[in-house]
């Protein structure tokens, strides 16, 4: 669509010297039918704009982020080549995508497939009982990741099911796979009693001042795309809303850190907030939302600011009586032309960060990665949950992966959490310290707010489901 060549290789290429732009180790060999982009064509400086892992800055940041590369975004091997592989290519072609055969046993679902939200929720919502794989397997010689969801013939009407799996399954191509037998080639079998059962997700959004409109929005498009319908929830009328037809509840960022939640819901807001997942509820909270959700003792997690001046109001918060410390002196005697520097110093202007991914908890299925590249910009920084899970989080090593990270933030952020998860009696809370679906340009920490509402309840799959 932006006009730039890509052509496919029809051969295999070395990874040798080239340069990798996600993290982690890459395989043995680049396969054939990869796709190869080459620079010396008139769109190469926008395909290198798109493409590269780091961009150059000047003394000052751009106004908005600092790092946009869509390998990094979107979790797709690829690597910079100082000159063009020599390998054979041939031109893009739009290929057919084979009809799905029908099932003798079940159909699957990919947790790690492209599309796989909007198929799941599909299915879901038309009545069909599944359940979702709590492990790897491979079947029919072929490798499904954790997270799967099967749809049985048995436990549905089998002539439903098999029109509705063919129809979701033209949308999206290699989502959706036939099986025969539940018997595995390896891994749990597919009518394991460790499978979670799957409900179609009934979403409350909180909305309406103080809630971030950005925020909301991007939470309304991921909503939307998947097909996952929801109910608008206006803040000031939380109190008498009836949460009890809400299975998953989502509090987007307030802008504020959380603050401005606390003075629009305050202790008694925190409290229903915190029986709603007591009584079975999921709730769903990012930046702000989970500020507000660790401030307020819903969740056990503690919280940080990056800024000296938010975190000296939090630290006041919590002990009336203190007296905040004073500026150091090279701050105070600073020329006035450096106070913008002095800023920056103090905020994450959108750079991409290097996560850890649990791929065996529900919140990383699918996400096909061990690390993964996560947006930051100056978000609350969430202590890793004591009694809880931490499927995203942040390393104690070297975490920028594209764009400005000042090296005191850094610090600040390695051993934290970016998405955690905590039991609340027969419900859950689940935070992410970021906005996993930042302006629908982070489908990696999308998935894992989608698995925050396909797979976030703790609910096992019980005899008589």
């Amino acid at each position: 669509r932006n006009g730039i060549e890509v052509v496919r290789t029809t051969g295999a290429v070395s990874p040798a010297g080239l340069e990798a732009v996600l993290p982690g180790s890459g395989p043995a060999q680049i396969p054939p039918g990869s796709y190869l982009v080459p620079l010396d064509q008139p769109r190469g400086a926008l395909a290198e704009a798109l493409l590269e892992r780091k961009a150059a800055f000047g003394p000052k940041p751009s106004y908005d982020a600092t790092a946009w590369s869509l390998p990094l975004a979107f979790n797709v091997p690829a690597w910079r080549a100082p000159a063009r592989p020599k390998v054979g290519t041939e031109p893009v072609r739009d290929t057919a995508p084979a009809p799905l055969p029908r099932a003798g046993y079940a159909y699957l679902v990919s947790s790690g497939a492209e599309g796989r939200d909007r198929v799941l929720e599909g299915l879901l919502k038309d009545g069909f009982r599944g359940s979702a794989a709590p492990a790897p397997f491979v079947a029919g010689s072929r490798a499904f990741p954790a997270g799967t969801a099967i749809f049985t013939l048995l436990r549905n009407d089998a002539v439903r099911l098999e029109a509705r799996a063919r129809a979701l399954a033209a949308q999206a191509p290699g989502v959706v796979s036939a099986v025969d037998s539940s018997v595995v080639d390896s891994g749990p079998d597919l009518g394991s009693v460790r499978s979670l059962a799957l409900r179609a997700p009934r979403v409350g959004l909180v909305m309406d001042a103080p809630s971030d409109p950005t925020a909301v929005g991007a939470v309304m498009q991921a909503l939307l795309e998947a097909g996952i319908p929801f109910t608008q929830l206006r803040a000031g009328r939380l109190a008498q809303a009836d949460l009890r037809r809400y299975s998953h509840l989502i509090l987007p960022d307030d802008n504020g850190l959380g603050a401005k939640w606390q003075a629009a819901l305050g202790p008694a807001g925190a409290a229903r907030l915190k029986a709603y997942a007591m009584d079975g509820g999921v709730l769903v909270a990012m930046q702000g939302g989970s500020a507000f959700a660790a401030r307020a003792g819903v969740s056990e997690a503690g919280v940080s600011f990056l800024a000296r001046r938010d975190e000296e109001a939090r630290l006041k918060e919590k002990d009336p009586k203190r007296e905040a410390a004073a500026p150091p002196l090279d701050e105070r005697t600073q020329a006035w032309a450096r106070r913008e520097d002095q800023g920056l110093q103090e905020s994450i202007p959108g750079a991409m960060l290097k996560a850890d991914i649990d791929g065996t908890h529900p919140l990383g299925w699918g996400l096909n990665a061990a690390e993964g590249a996560v947006l930051d910009s100056s978000d609350p920084v969430l202590e890793l949950s004591p009694g809880g899970e931490n499927p995203l989080r942040f390393g104690a090593g070297d975490l920028n992966l594209s764009g400005l990270l000042p090296p005191k933030l850094e610090a600040k952020v390695r051993n934290s959490a970016y998405a955690l998860r905590e039991r609340k009696g027969r419900g859950a809370v689940i935070l992410f310290s970021g906005d996993p679906v930042h302006r629908g340009c982070a489908p990696l920490t999308a998935r894992a707010f989608y698995n925050a509402l396909f797979f976030g309840a703790y609910a096992p799959q019980d005899d008589e489901d």
